[in-house]
């Protein structure tokens, strides 16, 4: 009976998606001849905002069939390579019958014919050419993103192309200071670009061994035009207001052939100097845990230099220097970049609170954050059949904050029942290092290779704090004081060594092998000292901690992938053997631990 009203509840379901979209069919023919013209390319998008609602091509009888919501305006796109291009609005119609295309041959003086199709499809690539697409003289890449169908920027610059968050935007192909989107959108002009290319990025696995192992990254390639790639330009804007805001950006390019350098600066205080919205993301906005496929959990913090609880107004400074070149007919490929980013904020917020608990609470928040970064790609082909990139990375911060706390909590008549007045202060030093050495034997056989990865990092954070609190409570209780220093030390050391072999077993079945070894060492000392006599020397043990925490971890992976033209399904399987063992150096325990996980993860 469960299993009956069960398939009773999906196949409503299925009902109910049905009679929410309707087929829109037609056929694509010459203008002049009625000839069939098959694999045109046909899309829908919404009339408010571009966006993409579906597309596909014609089959053999020029025939097409896209899913269309029930109610909306669209507007119809039909591209067929040396015909002009078909627009037409589209509402409530479902059967178009004939869609003539006029041969760019047979086109009258009166027509206006467009050079190419504005938006073509290549395999799994939507390319747009930038050049058919209207935007304002002086006008960013950003703004040309927006007026793109099927794709949307909205105000932090975050971009949605095809439904999906894009997470790399490339320049040439290139990485353009890293991992930072808006500094290519929001600082290279838009008629430099000749194509704007969405696609679904394979893993950098993926692309070296030709092993598809289902992993994606939604990115948007710009390519520039011939003559956008050799020259020297560059960008000054400068900005004051009222209330003294003021804001400043400025810009450098020079491109010479392979070779671009780059320079920006952004300052000023008025909100929009913070860094990306994919550095928000990353580090705010949810639980900060995240589980990787060996089954190994990620804890991340709040950014500092992301926004994320400043009060008042923050003056930052964000600004950086890159490096791209390439030699040997392009088998060795450098790019060196480094960025410096400042946030200061001084301000005050209060909150009031009344119902079932009536209390006001007024804080004030002093920030000083300085950030110092700087990344390392290096790609050598050795020659067609080997293959090694070395990557590293360095970061020096400086992190200070003073926060200062007032409450009261009253009582149905409107008495103080409690008061606390404090503070506390954090100066903290964080330095992160990390290297990566990738190596790939391709071999005769197609999709036979062998591929080795290298990584070794360190995390090391210490500083010292200072905690003041005053409660004063109702007559009867007794008040407390705290007045403690605090003093931190952590460490974490990262070893990580795997070997991947993959296979074309048929001409539709891949395999892939892999063994992977990581060994992590974790060391965090807490103090907390009274103070005593005027001297912060008592230890307090109920808020101090000493630990070590090791982990060895051994990855087994097996993997296959069956790839057809319009199929394709990779199963992954990761077992995964953990050792785990913690020291308590103030009792001298020991907990240890061993873990033995199975993940799957199929994707059709």
């Amino acid at each position: 009976m469960k299993g009956f009203f069960l398939f009773i509840f999906s196949f409503l379901i299925t009902i109910q998606v049905g009679f929410g979209q309707n087929l829109l069919s037609g056929r694509v023919v010459d203008g002049n001849d009625d000839l069939k013209l098959q694999n045109a390319t046909v899309m829908l998008i919404q009339a408010k905002d571009s966006l993409l609602v579906s597309y596909g091509r014609t089959d053999a009888a020029g025939k097409f069939e896209l899913k269309k919501p029930k109610s909306g305006e669209f507007l119809l796109i039909v591209s067929y390579p040396k015909y002009a291009d078909f627009f037409r609005n589209i509402s409530e119609e479902n059967a178009l019958g004939d869609i003539k295309l006029q041969s760019v041959a047979h086109l009258i003086e009166e027509v206006v014919v467009k050079r190419g199709a504005a938006i073509t499809i290549k395999g799994d690539t939507t390319e747009y050419d930038a050049g058919q697409f209207t935007v304002e003289k002086n006008a960013k890449v950003e703004d040309l993103l927006k007026v793109l169908p099927g794709i949307s920027v909205d105000a932090s610059g975050k971009i949605t192309a095809q439904g999906k968050v894009v997470q790399k935007v490339l320049v040439d192909g290139e990485e353009f200071f890293g991992d930072d989107p808006t500094l290519v959108t929001r600082n290279l002009r838009s008629d430099m670009v000749d194509k704007v290319q969405v696609y679904e990025r394979k893993s950098e696995q993926a692309e070296r061994t030709g092993m598809d192992d289902g992993e994606r990254q939604q990115t948007i390639n710009v390519k520039l035009k011939d003559n956008a790639k050799n020259g020297i330009f560059g960008k000054a804007l400068l900005g004051g207001g009222t209330d003294d805001y003021y804001m400043g950006q400025l810009m450098f390019n020079k491109f010479k052939g392979s070779q671009k350098i780059s320079a920006y600066g952004l300052f000023g205080n008025n909100g929009t100097t913070s860094l990306s919205w994919q550095d928000a993301e990353k580090y705010g906005g949810d639980s900060g845990v995240t589980f990787t496929d060996e089954g190994v959990n990620v804890v991340s913090t709040n950014d500092p230099f992301s926004g994320q609880g400043i009060i008042g107004i923050p003056k930052a400074i964000n600004t950086g220097i890159n490096f791209n070149d390439k030699w040997k007919e392009d088998k060795m490929k450098l790019n060196l970049s480094y960025k410096f980013g400042q946030i200061n904020s001084d301000g005050s917020e209060e909150t009031l609170r009344s119902g079932l608990r009536n209390d006001s609470t007024r804080k004030n928040l002093d920030t000083e954050n300085q950030q110092h970064r700087v990344n390392l790609r290096y790609d050598v082909d050795i020659d067609s059949l080997n293959l090694i990139t070395l990557r590293g990375n360095a970061t020096k911060k400086k992190l200070w904050n003073r926060t200062s706390n007032f409450a009261n909590t009253y009582n149905e008549s409107g008495a103080i029942t409690n008061q606390v007045d404090g503070y506390e202060i954090s100066d903290d030093r964080v330095d992160n290092y990390n290297a990566d050495i990738l190596y790939t034997r391709r071999f005769v056989k197609k999709g036979r290779s062998l591929t080795f990865n290298g990584t070794v990092g360190r995390d090391e954070v210490s500083g010292n704090g200072f905690l003041y609190s005053e409660l004063s409570r109702r007559p009867g209780l007794q008040d407390t004081l705290t007045d403690q220093k605090k003093v931190k030390n952590q460490q974490l050391t990262r070893f990580r060594g795997a070997l991947t072999f993959t296979d074309q077993l048929t001409e539709r079945l891949n395999l892939s092998l892999a063994y992977a070894l990581e060994n992590s060492k974790n060391t965090s000392v807490i103090e907390s000292y009274n103070k005593v006599d005027g001297v912060y020397n008592s230890l307090d043990d109920t808020y101090s901690s000493n630990y070590d925490f090791d982990r060895l971890s051994a990855n087994y992976r097996l993997g296959l992938a069956y790839n057809v033209e319009k199929l394709k399904i990779n199963l992954t399987n990761n077992f995964n053997n953990d050792q785990l063992k913690q020291i308590n150096n103030f009792t001298n325990k020991e907990l240890e631990r061993t873990f033995f996980t199975y993940n799957p993860r199929l994707n059709v």
